[in-house]
């Protein structure tokens, strides 16, 4: 279901000046604001309706484009491009206008690249369709900011289209292009794309002198701050409501299908998952067993609000809509469903939900089926969406609080040497050729395996994994349902981890993927609202990987100021 949008065209001259590619005149696609609820900028489309007005050239493989119609059905291909509206960038095609005959192709020899016009970043998630070659290395879009890649994707060997999204919620409030690359001139050497959208604003706009012909631009508000939040099972079904008896061995730990040699894996994000057939509740429990497809019931989860225009989930297990479902539920109303191929393995789906910003929605797992395939596979559930918490005026009189390392350690308590040359300063993985960039927020964090303790220490230099230690932050009171922070490093969770502790209690652990690239997680902590608590960071290994990496810890916690431990760390 795919909400109405009215695309207005606004002709007007601006004139790029660059040193790479061709200048070209603009005129971009404009969505109207949904609601009403206005800002000074608009959100914006790239779709190809009105041609490149604005994109950059470089080479010569997107000289015959925007591409019309569905030009490999003409040519027999029996691979619809499934473009959205007439116009769409067909790489290998060769037909740029309407009167031009349908069929003809121009092949894989050329190469080149086209960049479109800056945007701004707003929200989570962009979306667009992307079709053709599958060599990444070669072929694909990438998404830049800051003149860094920092998203990447190609197709998958097939002239159809599909819709794929980047989430791209660390790089709201920045300027960013698209680019795609075509650098092959060998078989499946082209890309094809069309109707990128998403959380995206057209804010270069006001450098243009825009203001001065009279247009203006909207972006929505919503008014919602509060952390953006996932359901990803990796601390169980906290504040999710079941009935029947369906979901009573939830979550399912590992790729249990695997296990039990079903022949297709799970797929799952993480170690937890909702695996409707599987019987492996916890990580002692034996692997390969499952409870099989009689079972019934329901699955619901916390209230949330949605706060952009997408909704993201893996889903797999049954295919009958009718009997087993994922629903989005609003206002006791079912607005969207979706539902599995009948195969064990999850795949990636998304919800347009761009019509109820601003509404509180749950997401149900419904399971009324005992026959064949009568069971749903489901997880990482996220996208714009905000964890509604409970209103606790004492906040008003205190500060919720991050602990980003920007200022230093000041309160962290130390035991042992694993954090003596903490925190560490810039993105030293990439400054020693590690190829796995640290993906820090600011310039300071923790890079266990790291030795920059200062910005005028040698970059690069490492202090290797034989030191041992923890760090523990000061005390911290829960006000909300998540927390959220970026870690990585290794991923044995015995031995190197983060731990969530409360009243001398570990109530929650992460750890990393074994790679320095720092990923966001979170815990969620609604069942822990206005207990006191602690983050500690362990390093107990000297072997490798045997060190961790933390940044940006936040959500809705308020400093109380105090560690009780802080003397032994002065």
């Amino acid at each position: 279901m795919r909400a109405q949008v009215w695309l207005v065209f606004i002709p007007f001259l601006v004139i790029f000046s660059s040193s790479k590619g061709t200048p070209v005149t603009r005129s971009p696609s404009r969505v109207p604001n949904p609601t009403g609820s206005l800002d000074k900028r608009e959100a914006c489309k790239f779709d190809f309706e009105n041609g490149l007005h604005g994109w950059e050239k470089t080479g010569t493989a997107f000289n015959n484009q925007p591409t019309y119609g569905d030009n490999p059905t003409a040519r027999n291909r029996g691979q619809p491009a499934k473009q959205q509206g007439d116009w769409w960038i067909g790489g290998a095609e060769d037909r740029p206008s309407i009167m031009s005959k349908a069929g003809l192709l121009q092949g894989d020899r050329p190469q080149g690249t086209i960049t479109s016009p800056p945007f701004e970043i707003m929200g989570s998630l962009i979306a667009f369709l992307i079709g053709g070659g599958c060599d990444i290395n070669s072929v694909r879009a990438e998404l830049i900011v800051n003149n860094k890649v920092v998203r990447r994707t190609a197709g998958k060997c097939h002239e159809t289209m599909t819709r794929q999204f980047w989430y791209v919620r660390d790089f709201i409030g920045q300027r960013a292009q698209v680019k795609l690359v075509d650098f092959s001139s060998r078989g499946w050497g082209h890309i094809n794309f069309d109707d990128l959208e998403g959380d995206i604003t057209c804010s270069n706009l006001e450098n243009t002198g825009l203001r001065g012909l009279g247009f203006t631009t909207d972006i929505l508000k919503t008014d919602i701050s509060k952390e953006s939040c996932v359901f990803d099972f990796e601390e169980g079904i906290d504040g999710w409501h079941r009935t029947g008896s369906a979901f009573d061995s939830q979550p399912t730990y590992g790729d249990n299908p695997t296990a039990r040699r079903r022949g297709q894996h799970a797929n799952q994000q993480g170690n937890w998952w909702i695996g409707g057939y599987e019987r492996r509740p916890s990580k002692s429990a034996p692997a390969g067993y499952g409870q099989g497809d009689g079972l019934q019931g329901t699955l619901k989860t916390p209230s949330f609000i949605i706060g952009g225009k997408y909704i993201t989930f893996l889903i797999g297990g049954g295919c009958n809509i009718n009997s087993v479902r994922a629903e989005l539920i609003i206002d006791y109303e079912v607005v969207r469903k979706a539902t599995g191929e009948c195969h064990e393995t999850m795949t990636r789906k998304f919800w347009e939900v761009g019509d109820f910003i601003g509404r509180t929605a749950q997401v149900k797992l419904v399971d009324f089926s005992s026959g064949s395939w009568g069971h749903i596979n489901f997880d990482d559930l996220r996208g714009d969406i905000t964890c509604s918490a409970p209103e606790n005026t004492d906040i008003l009189d205190k500060a919720l609080c991050s602990f980003d390392f920007e200022e230093g350690l000041d309160g962290w308590v130390r035991t042992g040497t694993a954090f003596d040359n903490q925190p560490t300063y810039g993105d030293n993985p990439t400054a020693r050729n590690q190829r796995q960039p640290a993906n820090q927020h600011g310039d300071w964090w923790i890079g266990g395996y790291e030795d920059r303790p200062s910005k005028w220490a040698t970059a690069g230099r490492s202090q290797l994994d034989a030191p041992q230690g923890t760090l523990t932050s000061p005390t911290f009171d829960i006000q909300g349902n998540y927390i959220s922070f970026l870690i990585g490093g290794g991923c044995d969770v015995d031995a190197i981890r983060a731990e969530l502790v409360v009243d001398d209690r570990v109530v929650r652990n992460a750890t990393g993927n074994c790679h320095e690239t720092m990923t966001r997680k979170f815990w969620y902590v609604g069942d822990l609202l206005g207990h006191f608590a602690q983050v500690r960071l362990v390093d107990f290994s000297s072997e490798g990987w045997g060190h961790i990496n933390f940044d940006d810890m936040k959500g809705d916690i308020i400093c109380t100021g105090s560690n009780e431990d802080i003397d032994t760390f002065l």
